[in-house]
């Protein structure tokens, strides 16, 4: 499955070709601690912006490179620094947005009529990274509509990494209901790609759920056995002297004892049914994080 966000992110941590073009656009980062990979960042960003930003097409849900840009430049500083709470992260932040301004504001160039802003507010989002991910989720769902109907064999694959994206929806719905708390602008336009609506559509549906009922009811009965099975070795291995003989301790321990082992099975029937979740974290999980964790230039 070829997702749009990750071949954007790769190709700007891809490409350096002519990078030096721009050294001298970005020649006040070297100062900064660990100003050499900062100044990477920089000359990537200023590369895009003089050579590559278009704006989006208006029509529909378009996905804007701008956005993208935003994320990929943060997120590359986060890891850069190790948390956007660092006290070197934000003068790295500010040097990058006064010159990222400056480039735009440059009405000698071709490029400042194509003006992609940084997003002033990004800094104030503590759930950032949601955000990101929601972004990436629609920008990809865009690719998934168009190729359902020509690649059925990927009707899994695709169904898989839609799922694994409810979690998302639910928590937007939760917070942007909350008073005072600013929703992402690309929210409205991404609802209609909330996995409760969409996924019913696709051509695997039926299949699909009844092999997720299926897959949750034997993690359950599984779950179930290792549990029965610890009790009894505990049981076992425990004198009488471990147990109380008072019967409203012992009613009270089968009480709390079904409560877990409900839970437990709650927790896996729901983690199962909410399909892959697991699967999307190996497989689909933000690859721009895992890819800069293991490797930052």
């Amino acid at each position: 499955m070829e997702n749009i966000h990750k071949k954007f992110y790769d190709n700007l941590y891809d490409d350096k070709e002519d990078l030096d073009l721009y050294s001298k656009d970005c020649a006040s980062v070297i100062s900064l601690e660990k100003g050499n990979k900062v100044n990477n960042v920089c000359k990537s960003l200023v590369k895009y912006l003089k050579t590559k930003y278009q704006p989006p097409d208006k029509e529909g849900f378009a996905y804007n490179d701008c956005i993208l840009l935003n994320y990929w430049v943060y997120n590359r500083l986060v890891t850069i620094y190790g948390s956007r709470n660092s006290p070197k992260f934000f003068p790295a932040w500010g040097k990058l947005v006064y010159i990222w301004n400056t480039i735009i504001s440059d009405q000698s160039k071709k490029f400042s009529h194509n003006k992609c802003k940084p997003d002033d507010n990004i800094v104030n989002h503590v759930d950032w990274e949601k955000r990101k991910q929601l972004y990436d989720y629609c920008v990809n769902y865009e690719t998934i509509k168009k190729a359902l109907s020509f690649y059925d064999n990927m009707c899994k694959e695709y169904y898989t990494y839609v799922d694994s994206n409810a979690p998302l929806y639910t928590y937007f719905k939760t917070q942007c209901t909350t008073p005072n708390y600013k929703c992402p602008e690309f929210y409205n336009e991404c609802e209609k790609y909330d996995p409760i609506h969409v996924l019913k559509n696709f051509p695997c549906h039926d299949v699909m759920k009844k092999e997720m009922e299926e897959d949750a009811i034997a993690h359950a009965l599984h779950v179930k056995k290792v549990t029965m099975q610890d009790r009894e070795n505990h049981s076992e291995g425990s004198s009488s002297e471990d147990y109380s003989s008072d019967p409203a301790d012992i009613a009270q321990g089968k009480s709390q004892t079904a409560t877990k082992l409900g839970d437990v099975l709650l927790g896996v029937v729901v983690t199962s049914m909410a399909s892959g979740a697991i699967y999307r974290e190996t497989v689909y999980a933000p690859t721009l994080e895992t890819k800069l964790c293991l490797e930052v230039i």
